[in-house]
């Protein structure tokens, strides 16, 4: 999967991401952000992150046709594992692909159905990691963002595909500044 930095100048500082630990960059000073091309997918992507009212609204998928299996689980369970433990890893088996569900709205109604209700906002990474790993869509039509609330550390990631944010469950990624995409 492609990491495509997008660093962002607020109040005389510099947001970035670095690409192999996710830590949160930040460098006193305005700097000139040299202009970059990105992917049709992803400057699609990133005008819905400046305007979100103009998202289609995503519809909560039916949990019960979603399937139950131990392999899936264990991809959330290891995904959850590298998150916390290597930013590089967990992109790495995430572009491993297990196409599994439609798309990322329902892959990630199946995460939620495994994990704590009190996880939502810790687990954004791991859940936009499955979902890009077991979507069939998200390879043409997905791109997860992450994004920093500043001038905070809080960082925060989610996923635009198709002109929707299929996670029903987030209703805070619009508070958040893309820094950095993942396609």
């Amino acid at each position: 999967m492609k990491f495509i930095s997008l660093p962002s100048n607020f109040n005389n500082y510099q947001y970035s991401m670095s690409e192999l630990t996710g830590d949160l960059l930040i460098q006193h000073g305005k700097i000139n952000i040299r202009p970059y091309t990105l992917y049709d997918k992803v400057s699609e992507a990133l005008l819905f992150c400046d305007n979100p009212y103009e998202l289609d609204i995503s519809k909560n998928p039916d949990s019960e046709s979603e399937p139950a299996s131990k392999k899936l689980r264990n991809i959330a369970r290891i995904l959850v594992l590298l998150c916390r433990v290597n930013f590089f890893l967990a992109r790495q088996y995430a572009s491993l692909k297990t196409r599994v569900f439609p798309d990322s709205a329902h892959a990630i109604t199946y995460f939620h159905s495994i994990t704590a209700k009190d996880d939502i906002n810790t687990l954004c990474l791991p859940r936009t990691l499955f979902a890009a790993k077991t979507s069939s869509a998200f390879d043409k039509e997905g791109v997860i963002f992450i994004g920093a609330f500043l001038p905070s550390k809080l960082m925060h990631a989610w996923i635009i595909e198709n002109g929707i944010q299929p996670d029903t469950r987030d209703n805070s990624w619009h508070q958040f500044r893309p820094i950095a995409a993942i396609c």
